[in-house]
């Protein structure tokens, strides 16, 4: 069963890569998968640590994700596809993320994409759209 945890707004979040990398296997198999499903922007698998979140840095699964996606069941596919994978702790945390969200910058700053965005597609779901082109 999966457990869910809010990170409080405000609260400060470092992203890097890791110190000590998952097995390049395991890596390949992760970005296999988040590949293979067009809801996912984007991937990432940075080294986080969350102030007054997490007790210690873990890499964490970032997908970013479309507004009409149905995230819930999206990440529980994605969790029983993982949970097959032999993870070092016996799992990963998997964050969804929109394609606005603040966070973005940072994370892909970190350079441990498994399924990059391209620039275009960066700005067709990040960028404010004018009412016109709402329809």
């Amino acid at each position: 069963m999966s457990q869910s945890t809010r990170i409080p707004a405000g609260v400060q979040a470092y992203f890097g890569a890791p110190a000590k990398p998952m097995d390049r296997g395991l890596v390949s198999a992760i970005a296999e998968l988040v590949n293979s499903m067009p809801e996912i922007f984007e991937a990432h698998l940075p080294q986080c640590y969350v102030a007054e979140t997490m007790q210690q840095p873990a890499q964490v699964l970032v997908v970013v994700l479309a507004a009409e996606v149905d995230v819930k069941h999206l990440l529980k596919s994605l969790q029983e596809s993982i949970g097959s994978l032999t993870l070092p702790g016996g799992h990963l945390d998997i964050w969804p993320l929109p394609p606005s969200s603040n966070m973005l910058a940072a994370i892909r700053e970190a350079g441990c994409s498994l399924k990059p965005v391209s620039s275009i597609e960066s700005e067709i779901h990040t960028r404010p759209r004018k009412w016109w082109e709402l329809w």
